[in-house]
């Protein structure tokens, strides 16, 4: 479905280009933050023959793709395969630490693998107003201090071991877990 890709983090890497080759990254230089464009022909990579090259300006790197795949679906079809490895990466070890339950029953796993879902939604939701309200402080090197996932999280985690002092807010958190597209 999603075909073979490779995402090439090493801008060092050489691209064949006619007789010679050029680092990947020297062919989209003229790129502006923000934009993506494809390379004209396709490519071997790593003995992947026929991928497309895709590559998106980001602020101070590249998001280098090769894909063999239609490349109006490449960024498309990363943007939800990222979507998916930072979910894993918060069940697993930024968040729920799911690994450390050492649980083998299927229908058990099947249960807190549905529990930590809708938490994983319900902080989500709260990290999206915190930071509207208050925005995550972005680092010198450009990146967030934290993830919208971690800060709901941290913030539910406050309420849930402060319940004696923090009920009001207990009540409003409860408010804020909307799952719009189940309203009638």
């Amino acid at each position: 479905m999603y075909g073979t890709y490779i995402n090439l983090i090493f801008i060092e890497f050489r691209l064949k280009v006619g007789k010679g080759s050029l680092r990947i990254d020297s062919l989209f230089a003229n790129l502006k933050i923000g934009e993506h464009t494809f390379y004209k022909t396709k490519k071997r990579v790593y003995g992947y023959k026929g991928l497309s090259i895709i590559a998106l300006r980001l602020k101070d790197e590249y998001l280098i793709l090769a894909r063999n795949i239609k490349q109006e679906m490449a960024l498309g079809y990363y943007k939800k395969r990222w979507e998916i490895e930072m979910l894993f990466s918060a069940f697993k070890k930024r968040g729920f630490n799911l690994e450390e339950t050492h649980m083998s029953a299927n229908e058990k796993i099947d249960s807190l693998i549905a529990i930590l879902s809708l938490a994983f939604v319900w902080a989500h939701n709260l990290g999206e107003w915190l930071n509207d309200e208050k925005p995550i402080k972005t680092l010198k090197y450009g990146r967030k201090a934290m993830t919208i996932f971690l800060y709901g999280l941290e913030y539910l985690s406050e309420i849930f071991l402060n319940l004696k002092t923090k009920r009001d807010e207990l009540v409003f958190v409860f408010e804020r877990m909307e799952f719009k597209d189940f309203k009638k």
